[in-house]
């Protein structure tokens, strides 16, 4: 995990693109998480639907684990737990490529 101002380019894979990207973004005074998943990596159809799969069935574990890495975070902010996450599932395909609330932080401790 990787926390900073910008997204850690060094550690991107860019032939997988495996990671979890996220950043808050403040709208009309409310922070909101907003996660960046590229489902189809550099693949067909096929893997981009398994890719979707893992990243469907991964996902609660890797939100847990950006809470807990963050945890320091979060105690000193306690009212981000109640911010929404946005999941924005990125895919040439249309049936992948989507944007889904994915609860609170508050449900991931």
């Amino acid at each position: 995990m990787t926390v900073g101002l910008r997204f850690a380019q060094d550690k991107i894979n860019p032939i997988m693109r495996d990671q979890v990207l996220g950043e808050w973004i403040k709208i009309r005074g409310c922070y909101v998480y907003h996660v960046y998943l590229d489902v189809e990596g550099q693949s067909n159809q096929t893997i981009a639907a398994k890719r979707n799969d893992i990243f469907r069935r991964e996902l609660p574990l890797a939100l847990k684990a950006i809470r807990y890495g963050d945890s320091r975070f979060f105690i000193s902010h306690p009212e981000l737990n109640n911010s929404p996450i946005i999941v924005h599932f990125i895919s040439q395909y249309p049936q992948f490529n989507k944007i889904e609330n994915w609860g609170t932080f508050g449900n991931y401790n």
